[in-house]
């Protein structure tokens, strides 16, 4: 059963172990895509294969292509720093505005995956080397 946590100071809570470990630098990725956005939880399911997610808000709407951007690269670092570590990604986004108290009650605007060829049946019989056969996908919820 999945616990409901608050929006806010999760990651400062959160125990040792890979659930927990932020290894994204927000503040450069900010500066490189110009975009103000929080981590407000992260967590890790599995073993082999182990999959990664990722809670995020941004503080404004921005277009499409910036999300997208914004998805590319949180995977990207991630890699970078655990690599050959995890067989997919999701990442659920939602705007700051529309926050509840915990982020479980809240409406995502979008959703990226990141998995081999883009298919949840590939994750975990396709190699992590270099993750050349992983696709992004970027699902947005039209209101």
């Amino acid at each position: 059963m999945m616990a409901f946590l608050p929006k806010e100071g999760f990651l400062s809570q959160a125990s040792s172990g890979l659930q927990s470990m932020t290894v994204v630098d927000v503040d450069k990725i900010q500066k490189e895509l110009n975009l103000k956005f929080k981590i407000l939880k992260t967590d890790v399911i599995g073993y082999m294969p182990i999959h990664r997610f990722y809670w995020v808000s941004l503080a404004e709407k921005v277009p499409r292509e910036k999300v997208e951007l914004l998805a590319h690269r949180l995977i990207e670092e991630t890699i970078a720093k655990q690599p050959k570590t995890f067989h997919s990604f999701t990442i659920h986004f939602f705007w700051e505005q529309d926050l509840k108290d915990r982020v479980e009650l809240s409406p995502s605007f979008a959703r990226a995956t990141f998995l081999p060829s883009g298919d949840w049946q590939k994750v975990g019989r396709v190699p992590i080397e270099d993750y050349k056969d992983y696709k992004l996908t970027v699902i947005f919820v039209e209101k």
